[in-house]
């Protein structure tokens, strides 16, 4: 079934992520200063850096702006950052780090294990079904810190 994805940053690892998705799922991208022309999605992809308490800001406002029915955050974030977020916005929010070289993201994305570490179990299934729609391996820890 095809979901509604919105990846916010587009950069070393947001461009490839959407390239990756967008062969199997509807998929909009948003940069600096820019929207999606939509106002909700099923799953909404964070793939810009973690700056401390900007970065909950920022993840924060883009979940009340597109209402995502699941966030992942594709970003080292500090302990508890994953927790704050979902407990602030009341929505489920994993994290799933990147692994791979920037040179070759894509292809590196494709090849590593991706770690989700999750709440609940549930948050932790339906982020580990996304991924492995678009044919990534996954791997679901029992915590994001």
């Amino acid at each position: 079934m095809s979901q509604r994805v919105i990846i916010v940053g587009l950069g070393e690892v947001g461009k490839p992520l959407l390239e990756i998705i967008t062969k199997r799922h509807e998929v909009f991208g948003v940069d600096i200063d820019s929207a999606a022309p939509v106002d909700r999605c099923d799953v909404m992809h964070i793939c810009f850096p973690f700056r401390g308490k900007e970065f909950t800001g920022q993840v924060s406002e883009y979940i009340r702006r597109y209402q995502p029915d699941l966030t992942i955050i594709n970003s080292t974030v500090a302990p508890g950052t994953t927790r704050h977020i979902a407990t602030g916005s009341g929505k489920p929010v994993v994290n799933s780090p990147v692994r791979g070289k920037h040179v070759r993201m894509q292809e590196e994305m494709l090849h590593y294990t991706k770690f989700v570490g999750a709440l609940d179990m549930e948050s932790g299934v339906r982020a580990a079904d996304h991924f492995q729609s678009v044919g990534m391996r996954t791997k679901l820890l029992g915590s994001p810190e």
